[in-house]
């Protein structure tokens, strides 16, 4: 049993199906603007460990894959926006959502440029509340200097 939100106590899956449903969420309503036909989404399920996943393979061209792992009965993403990956976490289910759609959508509309070799990844993030380096740790080089990767946006960008 854990403590909710309103001060009562729920249950270990009851608080995994609010974390779940709201980030099922953040990823439909990060996809919205593009349609129904931008994406695959893939869920997964997993007893041991506990593990739930969404997978997002994009439709288009050269358009960076996204993926959400919940460590389950606790308040603990793993979000991958190409190969970039960035543990998260957020006590209220519902901030941590609007957090994920809001770096969703910046990764779906290709508004990130990513740098490091594939497996330590590290990403710098153009989101509405602002800009957002995310990923492994790296030295403190100017970007320019780096060798960076972009992708295509999962469609015509919105209006």
């Amino acid at each position: 049993m854990v403590a909710g939100e309103s001060g009562t106590v729920s249950t270990v899956k009851e608080k995994e199906a609010r974390y779940q449903a709201a980030l099922r969420q953040a990823v439909e309503q990060a996809l919205t603007p593009y349609g129904s036909e931008a994406a695959v989404i893939e869920e997964t399920v997993q007893d041991t460990p506990d593990l739930w996943c969404l997978d997002v393979r994009p439709t288009a061209e050269g358009a960076a894959p996204a993926s959400i792992t919940y460590l389950g009965g606790g308040d603990e993403i793993v979000l991958g926006l190409g190969h970039t990956h960035m543990y998260m976490w957020d006590d209220d289910h519902l901030e941590l959502a609007r957090e994920v759609r809001d770096l969703l959508e910046a990764a779906f509309a290709a508004d990130f440029v990513e740098a490091g070799p594939y497996q330590d990844a590290f990403s710098r993030i153009s989101t509405r509340s602002g800009m957002k380096g995310v990923g492994k740790m790296h030295l403190p080089w100017p970007w320019r200097l780096r060798r960076t990767r972009t992708y295509a946006p999962y469609g015509p960008r919105p209006s």
